[in-house]
This record gives structure tokens, sequence and C-alpha cells, in this order.
């Protein structure tokens, strides 16, 4: 059975608001921009994720959740009666308002800063023990499939990486790798989807932008991962291999090239 996604990590933008959900308990999602969990009141608990600004101990960090007592639709005006009536006062927004703030004993914690508002993920995995940022997103069975290749040939990545092509828009790669000389978008593209198309016309503008900022973007489809992981492998390691090697947040002066996880292939990589 299919796991639902019932916790939203939702970003703090700003002291204001963490206090907000300290000393009040609620937090507001501007109804024009709620995820589908919060609209359709899917969402049992509520989690934050925080950016630079918060300081080392809270940084790219999600580190307090609590669970949802009530989903509402209220306009800006009732929720910060204070404030002086201007243009955003009738602004519609959900106010969700959780029960109590209970700390993680073990924090999540994004290597880069992921620059994420919303991710929508299930209590299994919101549960699990990790620490790892990159265990919350939703995984097809081929990113499944990926995530064990990229484990197995020890690659440090990062999942639904959003990379901006300029100042508004952006992209979410499947997989990013970082390199000595550039870096890597790994695509696994459904064979129904991806030769739509109109699909087709976006994922070739998709590449061409990525590559004018310097990604080296790699497709694979339904029959890499069904019959030629071999060439999934190689052509990450070969990649890998061309942009210098790949490198790690924690150690950004060394350059490493991924691990031959069969000696028998190594062939494979030369």
């Amino acid at each position: 059975m299919k796991a639902i996604s019932t916790i939203l990590i939702a970003f703090i933008p700003n002291p204001k608001d963490w206090r907000i959900a300290n000393e009040q308990l609620w937090y507001r999602i501007p109804v024009e921009k709620a995820p589908k969990i919060i609209k359709e009141k899917k969402a049992t608990h509520i989690a934050f994720y925080f950016p630079a600004i918060f300081g080392k101990e809270k940084k790219w960090k999600v580190t307090h959740y609590g669970k949802i007592s009530s989903i509402i639709e209220v306009t800006r005006k009732q929720l910060f009666s204070e404030e002086t009536n201007n243009s955003k006062s009738e602004n519609l927004y959900y106010k969700v308002s959780f029960e109590s703030l209970l700390p993680l004993l073990k924090p999540f914690e994004s290597r880069r800063g992921h620059r994420v508002v919303f991710v929508s993920t299930t209590k299994e995995k919101f549960f699990s023990g990790s620490t790892d940022f990159n265990l919350l997103f939703h995984s097809s069975s081929h990113e499944k499939e990926m995530e064990k290749i990229m484990d197995d040939m020890a690659i440090e990545y990062e999942r639904e990486w959003r990379e901006y092509v300029d100042s508004q828009k952006f992209y979410y790669l499947d997989f990013a790798i970082w390199c000595k000389k550039g870096a890597i978008d790994i695509e696994c593209d459904g064979d129904t989807f991806h030769m739509d198309y109109d699909n087709v016309h976006y994922d070739k503008t998709r590449n061409n932008e990525l590559e004018s900022y310097g990604w080296s973007v790699l497709r694979f489809t339904t029959k890499h991962f069904k019959e030629d992981t071999a060439h999934i492998e190689k052509t990450i390691y070969k990649t890998v291999k061309k942009l210098g090697g790949a490198v790690k947040v924690s150690e950004p002066n060394d350059f490493y090239l991924p691990k031959k996880s069969d000696e028998s292939q190594l062939g494979l990589f030369e």
C-alpha cells in the first residue's frame, strides 16, 4: 500500500513568524500558494524548516513539529487585527493551528540549504530517525532505484534541488551533484510523461537553460532502469570524471570519483 503524505514541512522566513508559531501556535499560508495537502485538509502535522538567518543552531534544519488542530480560511485582517488597512488586508490565507511545538530528537538537515517553501512527506519518513533532508521527498520507483545506484557509488547528492535560471524562473532537479568544473542534473524520466510532444519541448528548453548555466543534464528512461543500469553507472562515473571529480560540502577542496560497486565492471568506466 502506498504511504500517504500527512506531514507538511513549511519554511519559516523570519524570526517574527517563528515567534508567532511559538507563542500563538499558528502558521499562515496564502490560499493561492497552498500545497494540496493543506487545501484538501489531509495534513495531520506541520514541521518547520529554517533558512541561514537563524544561525548555526537552526540553519537549514527541521527542528520542531506540531500536531494540527485546525485549518481554516481567514483574511489577513483577521490574522493581524492591529495592522492598518491596506491593499493586502482582504488577502486570503489558511491559518494552520497546532496543539504545541515539539522538538525533533534528531533534526533533519540539508547539507547545501534546499530552497524549498513546502515539502509534503509521510509519517514513516518523518519519524524514521534519519537526519538527511533528502529522505523527506517523494520518490518514484525510478528515483528509488537511482538513490540506490548513487548510494552504492558513494556519491553525495541533493534531491529535488531548486535551481534558478533567472531571478524568477527555476527548475526542480531530481538529483544534483556538484563537481570541480561544473554540476550534474540527473533526471529519471518515465516514458509515458516524457514522450508527450509538449513535454519533450519543455524538457529540451529546460536542458538548454540549465546547460547555459553550466549544468550537465543526464536523462535516464524506463528502459535504462529495466535493462541497462550499467549504462547509468558508467555515464554518471564518466561525467563526474570529466568534470574533475565530485565535491563534498564538508570537504570542498577535495575532489573524488564515485565508487565502482563491482570490480568486474572496471572496464566499463575507463
